[in-house]
């Protein structure tokens, strides 16, 4: 049930948001991180993005 609730919701959000399967492979791996490599991955992001 569980699975099918969230590929719903991910289909949804591919849908509203014209995500693409890569788009969509990001998001899912992203959110199946555990909190600490969460971290990592955003402080990581942040140093790339606060050089522009």
């Amino acid at each position: 049930m569980f699975l099918n609730d969230t590929e719903m919701l991910f289909d949804e959000l591919s849908e509203n948001f014209q995500l693409d399967e890569l788009d969509r492979k990001i998001i899912e791996t992203y959110l199946k991180l555990d909190h600490s490599k969460r971290m990592v991955l955003k402080e990581f992001l942040k140093e790339i993005f606060e050089k522009e």
